[in-house]
């Protein structure tokens, strides 16, 4: 694992005790400085590097000058606090970063490769809400019907325990991440059908949950307005299974939760869409005093 020792000037990295790099503590790192370092070092700066020219010339060099397979690059590991076993796509999807994304992608890096601990990097973008790089994902041809099936690697540092089956959906539903649900709606196609898809947990239920019933369960109020006025109820679940959800016991959805999902759920599609209405104009007079 890498070693970063700090003095008033300058930065060093080491690996096993060796000596990678020294170089100054600048706002920016420079091509010449990163490529002195080993490549999935050198990668892992490159993508905090804001220019996505400075990555590109980083693996233009391991490439073409060092001989490094596309593989060897695409798979190699970050070291990062808790996230040690994210691969350089994975990353970026951390950071935010889509142009940086589509630099991996020009390398033949897998947009669905999973990390070792089975995380695949457009769940690492929808956990974080980071709609940047899950539209850029989306866009280049990751599959968002995946669903992430924790592997366990150096007993994980940071284990997701009841992640397993979960899709992109159910799983920025649950984190409340609303801009990742609006991008799903958006792309349509399988993308857009996984809204009302239940996905593969069998911790919350032995027939899986849908994104629905997950931000009934946390009580993400304007997640489960959204997904009922602009998705629907869908035909995956019962809106008695939804109530069912927000009423548990380990549920963080308040009364008033609980209360507003039933008289949703007893409305008929008249009265549903007189809700949605009221609805949005709510939230058109609220955004506009914010601005």
């Amino acid at each position: 694992m890498a070693r970063v020792s700090y003095s008033s000037r300058f930065l060093s990295l080491f690996f096993g005790g060796a000596l990678l790099l020294t170089f100054s503590l600048a706002d920016d790192y420079t091509v010449e400085e990163l490529i002195r370092a080993d490549h999935s070092i050198a990668t892992k700066l490159g993508l905090e590097e804001d220019n996505a020219e400075v990555l590109k010339g980083v693996l233009d060099h391991f490439i073409n000058v060092k001989k490094q397979t596309a593989e060897q690059i695409c798979t190699s590991q970050t070291n990062i606090y808790h996230y040690a076993d994210y691969h350089p796509m994975h990353y970026a999807c951390l950071l935010d970063r889509d142009e940086h994304i589509r630099v991996l992608v020009s390398i033949g890096c897998d947009t669905d490769l999973p990390a070792p601990t089975g995380v695949p990097p457009l769940h690492v973008a929808a956990e974080e809400g980071n709609a940047k790089s899950f539209k850029t994902l989306l866009e280049l041809g990751a599959d968002p019907t995946k669903v992430a099936f924790e592997e366990t690697v150096r007993n994980n540092d940071a284990p997701h325990r009841g992640f397993d089956g979960m899709t992109v959906a159910t799983l920025a539903a649950s984190y409340d991440k609303l801009e990742v649900i609006k991008l799903l709606k958006e792309f349509g196609g399988a993308a857009a059908e996984i809204l009302t898809k239940r996905d593969l947990n069998g911790g919350m239920d032995p027939n899986g949950w849908s994104p629905l019933q997950y931000a009934a369960w946390k009580g993400h109020r304007t997640m489960y307005q959204w997904l009922i006025f602009e998705v629907g109820w869908g035909d995956s679940v019962t809106k008695a299974e939804v109530i069912k959800a927000v009423t548990s016991k380990a549920a963080g959805a308040t009364s008033k939760d609980v209360k507003l999902l039933k008289e949703l759920a007893a409305l008929d599609e008249e009265g549903l869409e007189a809700r949605r209405e009221e609805w949005l104009m709510k939230a058109a007079s609220i955004a506009g005093k914010e601005l």
